[in-house]
């Protein structure tokens, strides 16, 4: 008996352990992302120190996975990958900024791209348990993926979250208006119109744009909180997948996404 049970002990131990060499590659990862100031708000610091991203990332390689270069976009199948995570993050940060001056209401946030569940994830912490997320993306496949990862990640996320198969291009107007749309897919510029009337006086709306193949730019659009024109700030260049329709994606038309860092003041 005692056997056993020190067997059990030991085995344990070298659980928790693991776990906690794990965890510690994850705080390491999203620390390094906050010291080159890739991460400032502290809401979201601790959004990706509880998220951790192996839950996301399917059989990659953890080098690869807890990698902070512009250049390591992960694969996660159907021609989709996790975005690059200097990337990444930038864009979490302009969502937080957003979120985090109205942190006492009920927030909405659209995320276009939804792909391993990963960013959907972020912006559920950020929306905090009485707010909502709503992840789409047009592959059914990416749907499923994101529902297990996010429960593999932390079941009480997919509380206040709900996941869609559609085409992100018309966002998801039963359930607007929100305070920020987030996409990880590049569009034609002159085609955000229907997003943009998705946003609340006051929303945020952040997407890469610019052509199928090439460099695209990242740009931010804030509604104003009167009847005024939205207005756009342009943040740096990028490069994404574009936001197409399911047959180019499957067929492989669509580039792996190539993330370049953002110049970010």
């Amino acid at each position: 008996l005692l056997v056993t049970l020190g067997g059990v002990t030991l085995f344990c131990c070298l659980r928790w352990g693991l776990r906690r060499w794990r965890n510690r590659r994850n705080k390491l990862f999203v620390e390094t992302l906050f010291r080159r100031g890739l991460i400032r708000e502290r809401a979201l610091l601790h959004a990706m120190l509880e998220t951790d991203r192996k839950h996301f990332a399917g059989t990659a390689d953890l080098d690869d996975v807890y990698a902070t270069d512009p250049f390591t976009a992960l694969s996660i199948g159907c021609n989709a990958t996790i975005s690059a995570a200097d990337v990444a993050s930038i864009g979490f940060d302009i969502i937080a900024q957003k979120l985090g001056r109205e942190s006492s209401k009920e927030m909405k946030v659209l995320d276009i791209g939804c792909g391993s569940g990963y960013s959907t994830a972020i912006l559920s912490r950020l929306v905090g348990k009485n707010g909502l997320v709503i992840g789409i993306d047009h592959i059914p496949e990416l749907v499923s993926l994101a529902q297990r990862n996010i429960e593999k990640c932390d079941p009480n996320l997919l509380h206040n979250i709900k996941l869609l198969v559609g085409d992100g291009r018309s966002g998801a107007c039963k359930y607007s208006p929100f305070d920020a749309i987030y996409s990880a897919a590049a569009a034609p510029e002159d085609s955000l119109g229907e997003l943009v009337k998705q946003l609340k006086p006051g929303g945020r709306l952040l997407t890469p744009v610019g052509p199928r193949n090439g460099l695209h730019t990242l740009i931010q659009v804030d509604m104003p909180l009167d009847d005024g024109p939205p207005t756009t700030t342009v943040l740096g260049p990028v490069r994404f997948v574009p936001l197409c329709d399911p047959s180019s994606q499957l067929s492989g038309e669509a580039a792996l996404k190539l993330a370049f860092s953002a110049q970010y003041h």
